[in-house]
């Protein structure tokens, strides 16, 4: 009797503990920023992937981001550095947003003569300031379309064996 009292207030508990989660991410604001780096756009204009890793072999690399800020004037600005801390990429457009949430995108043309691979940091600014930092790894051993292949390559070999 006193073990069933017991599992119904750790029952009653566990729901209230549940509740206040839910309710906490209900109330969240969104994200102020969201950023994507892909190797293309869909007709819609969104990232068809979302990569930690790229080869130097792509003809383009495209930066996505999502933005949640107060209408108003913004300076935007997109810089790329290579795998050897150089500036491949460095871009400012000046616009006006008309509501809070919005999307951006630009793109680097990959020149493998010019930009090195390694470690290369994407960096967005607004109005001068820094709000994101990002890095991907790029290299001359992968063909990423390749890579995002293989597991259902694999899988279609599997079946028909």
């Amino acid at each position: 009797m006193m073990k069933m009292k017991y599992l119904k207030l750790l029952l009653i508990i566990l729901l209230i503990i549940g509740c206040a989660s839910n309710l906490n991410n209900l109330l969240k604001e969104p994200e102020p920023y969201r950023v994507i780096i892909t190797t293309g756009l869909d007709s819609s204009n969104d990232p068809i992937n979302d990569l930690e890793e790229l080869s130097i072999n792509e003809k383009r690399v495209y930066i996505y981001s999502k933005w949640n800020i107060p209408v108003g004037k913004v300076l935007y600005r997109c810089m790329i550095k290579d795998g050897k801390g150089k500036v491949a990429y460095d871009w400012y457009a000046k616009f006006h947003p008309k509501k809070n949430n919005w999307n951006f995108w630009t793109y680097h043309s990959i020149d493998k003569r010019v930009d090195s691979p390694g470690l290369w940091k994407f960096e967005i600014y607004l109005d001068g300031i820094k709000y994101v930092e990002k890095t991907i790894t790029v290299n001359e051993e992968i063909d990423t379309l390749t890579k995002q292949e293989e597991p259902n390559n694999s899988a279609l070999k599997k079946k028909n064996k």
